[in-house]
């Protein structure tokens, strides 16, 4: 039971991996989100993450300030409040 849920963690991170590794090319939405890398940098945490239709979303959040990024060609991230 341990390994199956060990492989679903690893399975929910590796997205998120590759996500923040596509968003090193600095793609951003007018929302001035900047990328997943940057905002991790900035203290943002990842709060979750999903793969749907192989795109990948994760949700960042700072105190009140959150936000959400999908993997495209490369990484958008929206301000969400």
């Amino acid at each position: 039971m341990r390994i199956l849920a060990f492989a679903a963690a690893l399975a929910l991170l590796l997205p998120v991996a590759a996500v923040a590794q596509s968003s090193q090319s600095g793609a951003s939405s007018g929302g001035g989100g900047g990328n997943i890398a940057a905002l991790l940098a900035d203290g943002y945490e990842i709060k979750a993450a999903f793969v749907n239709a192989n795109i990948s979303y994760v949700f960042l959040q700072k105190l009140t300030s959150a936000y959400m990024c999908k993997s495209t060609a490369g990484s958008v991230c929206e301000k969400l409040n």
